[in-house]
């Protein structure tokens, strides 16, 4: 922004000086000791805090929410037996880069994120097809950072328990722009 500004300058583009400073509004960029916790979310973000339900086990029962620019979504849930996978739609309400992720437990939201081949992250449009997953998961843990997603269309997110998973595994998910 800065060369565009001096280019314009030089170029008599601009008609008047014009001072940089800083924005109070911009989200901190590294959280205190990199921990990236719920006051964090809540203090950058208008957040929404949802909880896995016992019965968002398909497409047509998935716990719904609106992500909208400067938003996030904090989601605890719980997987294990016979209830493998967890459901949520979502709408983009306007253009934003979100990231979502896996925290590598409820309460430990460090960088990198879940890494470990207990739980997996799938992405799906509106006709259920798969845009992405994180069955492999890539350098920050199971995540998604800045999908290409429409505003308007409908989403799937889907936190899949792995095969080789045993017993209750908790998680939370959190999206944010």
């Amino acid at each position: 922004m800065g060369i565009g500004l001096t280019l314009a300058w030089y170029t008599g583009q601009c008609t008047r000086e014009v001072y940089c400073q800083e924005n109070p509004d911009k989200p901190a960029v590294n959280p205190e000791n990199g921990v990236i916790d719920d006051a964090f979310v809540a203090s950058n973000w208008t957040t929404s805090s949802l909880s896995d339900s016992d019965t968002n086990d398909d497409y047509e029962s998935a716990t719904a929410f609106i992500l909208r620019p400067r938003n996030g979504v904090l989601i605890e849930g719980q997987l294990q037996g016979d209830d493998i996978a967890d459901y949520y739609a979502f709408i983009m309400d306007g253009e934003a880069t979100i990231t979502i992720y896996l925290c590598a437990s409820p309460s430990d939201c460090q960088q990198p994120w879940y890494q470990g081949n207990e739980m997996y992250l799938t992405l799906h449009d509106y006709q259920q097809n798969m845009i992405d997953s994180t069955e492999s998961p890539g350098e920050f843990g199971h995540a998604f950072t800045a999908p290409i997603l429409t505003s308007g269309e409908q989403y799937y997110l889907i936190v899949h328990l792995a095969e080789q998973a045993t017993g209750s595994v908790q998680y939370k998910l959190v999206i944010t722009d």
